[in-house]
């Protein structure tokens, strides 16, 4: 959960550095990102277990924006911070939601042909 913390702190960061760079859509779901970044925090901070579904909803919600902001980054060739960061955001949180709560789900792959 701390590398999940770290990553989202850098995009925190990036946010406040690059929002004005960044297209409105783009924008949102980084500012949603946040949000629910900051509810998992509040979670955390009350003593709430990773077992309990207030963790596990927004970490599910964040994941989503992130594939969707990185497939709108890799058709807009913007920048290769942004993408690292969300990458390892998206890799730690897979890993930990597989590892904490069994849970399966598939990440649909773009074709390539």
């Amino acid at each position: 959960m701390e590398k999940i913390k770290n990553y989202l702190d850098q995009l925190q960061a990036f946010y406040k550095l690059y929002s004005l760079n960044l297209t409105q859509g783009t924008e949102i779901l980084i500012i949603q990102i946040i949000d629910k970044s900051n509810s998992i925090n509040e979670s955390i901070e009350k003593g709430k277990t990773f077992n309990e579904s207030k963790i596990l909803e927004p970490l599910l919600f964040i994941f989503k924006k992130v594939n969707t902001i990185l497939a709108i980054l890799k058709l807009t060739f913007a920048k290769n911070d942004l993408i690292g960061i969300l990458q390892s955001l998206e890799e730690y949180i897979s890993e930990f939601i597989i590892k904490n709560y069994k849970y399966d789900f598939e990440i649909e792959e773009d074709d390539e042909d």
